[in-house]
């Protein structure tokens, strides 16, 4: 996991999950509140310290989503005009039973604005890209690399990576299924997702 600070003094989230609070800051137009961001075992063991002290609830260490930084808590909750920019964003709060109402998770799969920073090929990267491409295949010597080839990888390469970042969730949800779970919550996503793979291939 690669750890990204919010700026602003809020912490650090998953590289995913700290992109996803910066687009949210963009469409709020201000940095989004947060009260508590991704903790490492000793702060998660302080918060578990805390509540054994009478404090809020906290999960033992290794098993709180705030360790791998995809768990966030913000007031943002109260304002419902922010709560539904969080929610637009991927984020989804999963400790209502327990009255938590500032504490989120992120789910990369329901970030509506996940590709909205993606930087995908402009005309004259398309462009550059056919030219090298028509040069190449016609034995022209001296072609000249001007990096498009190596930004484009790079762009898939983000592209994977945020989808790396979902597996975990995925698997979570498979292994719920698997193992009888009740209250497995679906959205229709996974089903989209098949449809519109199904649809690639054909």
């Amino acid at each position: 996991m690669i750890r990204t600070d919010l700026g602003h003094g809020r912490g650090w989230l998953s590289r995913p999950a700290a992109e996803s609070v910066l687009r949210i800051d963009e469409q709020l137009g201000r940095p989004a509140d947060s009260n508590s961001a991704g903790r490492d075992p000793q702060e998660q063991q302080q918060m578990v310290d805390r509540m054994n002290a009478g404090g809020p609830f906290a999960l033992p260490v290794g098993t709180s989503e705030h360790e791998s930084g995809n768990a966030w808590d913000s007031d943002e909750w109260l304002d419902p005009a922010a709560a539904a920019v969080l929610e637009d964003n991927g984020w989804r709060r999963t400790a209502l039973a327990r009255g938590e109402w500032w504490h989120a998770e992120y789910y990369p799969y329901l970030d509506n604005h996940i590709n909205d920073q993606e930087d995908d090929m402009n005309a004259d990267q398309a462009a550059a890209l056919k030219r090298i491409d028509d040069a190449v295949s016609s034995g022209k010597k001296g072609v000249r690399n001007d990096g498009t080839i190596l930004q484009l990888v790079k762009g898939l390469d983000a592209k994977l990576e945020k989808v790396v970042a979902a597996l975990p969730m995925i698997e979570r949800v498979d292994a719920a299924i698997r193992n009888g779970k009740k209250g497995v919550v679906t959205d229709g996503t996974v089903t989209k997702l098949i449809k519109e793979a199904a649809a690639d291939d054909a």
